[in-house]
């Protein structure tokens, strides 16, 4: 989940830790309040990621664990 401050394409993906994009997205997200849902399909495997959501005004990353 994650809010936008406007109407805007967005491309949401998945690095690793080494910075190798694992995994990218293009979503459109609504001004207010977005839920994204990823079909990863065993593209990960466990370890730690970073998950990033960019689009021309901003871009907000957070780390997590696949377990």
């Amino acid at each position: 989940t994650f809010t936008s401050t406007a109407d805007e394409a967005n491309e949401v993906a998945i690095y690793n830790l080494a910075g190798v994009k694992m995994h990218s997205q293009k979503v459109h997200a609504r001004k207010g309040t977005n839920s994204v849902s990823l079909s990863l399909d065993g593209k990960l495997i466990r370890g730690n990621y970073i998950l990033t959501v960019q689009s021309a005004s901003t871009n907000r990353s957070i780390q997590f664990v696949k377990q």
